[in-house]
């Protein structure tokens, strides 16, 4: 994910690092380590309302970090979440809360200064990465399918790449979806 300053923040899956990026030197620094509980980090997110960081893991905790490294458990969600994002103000209800896409098909709305969590889809099948377009529309990837998910919980299939679309991007002017498709390494 990017941050509010324009950096880079990324997670190594083991060890349990949160790295950033400058955008300005390309220097990486380590923010924290061993975020969270579990085998491996997941998913990364910046979430603007509270400038924390927000990290999911395998075993389904979500974590906030600080730029000071402070780390904080907020909630677990029950099974893998291999992805979290902050949510445009467009997405309904949910708008500036951080949203988990889990393995099993299930969509999260994390509002973290509750924690509260509220499932704004099931059965969307397994998901490996989660991107938010203009609109709001959330673009979830998994299996060959990316797909769209509403935030009152429609979910509608937006292209078949055909092997593994593993991993989703929405360039800065928001213009165009980037697919990643793990079984061809595209």
């Amino acid at each position: 994910d990017i941050d509010g300053n324009g950096d880079l923040l990324a997670v190594t899956g083991t060890p349990r690092n949160l790295w950033k990026v400058s955008r300005t030197t390309g220097a990486a620094t380590i923010l924290a380590s061993n975020v969270c509980t579990g085998s491996q980090l997941l998913g990364v997110a910046y979430l603007p309302a509270d400038k924390r960081i927000y990290v999911s893991t395998n075993t389904g905790d979500i974590c906030a970090v600080t730029y000071q490294g402070v780390v904080t458990p907020v909630t677990n969600v029950g099974g893998v979440a291999n992805a979290v994002a902050a949510a445009p103000a467009g997405f309904g209800n949910f708008g500036g809360q951080l949203i988990a896409v889990k393995q099993d098909g299930t969509v999260l709305a994390i509002d973290p200064q509750g924690p509260t969590t509220t499932t704004v889809a099931t059965g969307a099948g397994a998901m490996s990465d989660l991107a938010f377009g203009p609109t709001g529309i959330l673009y979830v990837s998994g299996g060959p399918n990316v797909k769209t998910i509403s935030s009152t919980g429609t979910i509608a299939t937006f292209a078949n790449v055909g092997g593994a679309a593993d991993g989703l991007a929405v360039d800065p002017d928001n213009s165009r979806l980037f697919i990643a498709d793990s079984s061809g390494d595209v």
